[in-house]
Order: structure tokens, then sequence, then C-alpha cells
């Protein structure tokens, strides 16, 4: 079975991932979301097939008309027959459901619109409006304590995941792993926003590791 034709297959999965949000794409394998699930709910409510025999079908009609088997004139009124029907059917559609971005990790502290995962960030879907908000996946931590009556700042690189982001949105903090000064392991620390720049963050405390107690 294949989907549509070679021309209009990129297009179809492309507007089903990106653009209705019908499909999501993991490890490079497409999974039916939410959305694509009711979606289909609502396609049974209308009694519309398009189960795998149904696809097959009209996938084996598409072919025709590319061998010229059939005519391009007949597959369309053959199509307009079957909408016609649909159509004419007395169904009574339960109340569409209202779906949030299903990709959004919460609030933007700048304009409170939804905050996307992107590429090498996280960032206000209200940027093409001017929000500036932005959360880099690859930043750093900047930490700076007193030794001496100096005050001494240095910073370290983390990483950030969907989770934390969520997390930082959320109750505004969040526990990520940091490797140690001398390079050997790593260790756990909270981190939060810089109070006077929320694209940069500070650590706040090291999380202590729980000593296992041998029974």
């Amino acid at each position: 079975m294949e989907i549509g034709t070679v021309a209009t297959r990129t297009g179809l999965i492309t507007k089903c991932v990106k653009t209705y949000k019908y499909l999501d794409i993991k490890q490079g394998k497409y999974y039916c979301t939410e959305k694509g699930e009711a979606f289909i709910g609502y396609l049974h409510q209308l009694n519309i097939d398009l189960f795998t025999e149904r696809n097959i079908e009209f996938n084996m009609m598409i072919k025709s008309v590319e061998l010229g088997r059939e005519t391009m004139q007949h597959s369309i009124e053959k199509t307009a027959d079957e909408i016609r029907s649909i159509i004419a059917q007395d169904v009574t559609v339960s109340s569409a459901q209202k779906f949030t971005d299903s990709n959004s990790l919460g609030k933007c502290p700048f304009c409170g619109s939804d905050v996307l995962d992107g590429t090498k960030n996280f960032y206000c879907s209200a940027y093409k409006s001017g929000c500036k908000f932005v959360i880099f996946k690859n930043t750093y931590c900047h930490f700076s304590f007193v030794k001496d009556g100096k005050e001494i700042k240095y910073s370290k690189p983390m990483s950030l995941t969907k989770a934390n982001c969520k997390a930082l949105l959320g109750s505004g903090s969040t526990t990520v792993s940091i490797e140690e000064k001398n390079g050997k392991g790593k260790y756990k620390i909270g981190v939060t926003f810089k109070s006077d720049n929320m694209h940069d963050f500070v650590g706040i405390e090291r999380i202590r590791e729980k000593k296992k107690v041998d029974g």
C-alpha cells in the first residue's frame, strides 16, 4: 500500500506531521498523536471507511489512472459519488474537541504564548510577533561564591531536556547534571533563571546523593 503518489506523498506526510499534527516522528518512526486518534474517531462517526482495504482500493484506482487503464474523469466521478453519499447521511457527530498544541512545553514567561521544542532551543511560539524568549538546549550555568573576601565567578556547560524546560516554565527551577571541576564524574545541581536575564541560569543548590543503607 502506498500513500498518495510519488508527486504528492512528501507533501501529504509533511502536512500530517507539521501542519495538522496528526502524526509525530520519533527515532525515524511515525506515530499517531492524540489529535490524529481523535480525527480517526470523527471519521468513524461519519462512517468514512479509511481502513487498509479501502486505502488499497483507492491506491489501485490512482495507479490505474497513472498507467492509463482508467481516465482521470472517471476516477473523479467515483470519488465525487463517494463524497455525496457521505454528505447525504443523517449522522450526529459529537462536538469537536479543542486541541492545544500537543508540543507545548509550557507558557512563555514574557508573553504567555506556548513554548515549543526546536532543533537547538526551546522557543516562544510568538517569535514572529517579536517575543525574544528562548532557552538553548546546550548552555551554561553560572556560579559565584566569595573566597577570602573576593567574589569568584565561573560557568559550567550543561544540557537541558524537554523535561528540564517544562520544570523551569512550571516551577522556575530544575535539576541538571554538571561535570565536576576536576573533570572526573558529574554531580546534580538545582538551577534557575538569572533574576536579571531569563536567558541565563544560575546554580542554586547542589543535590546531595542519598547514601545507600545496607540492610
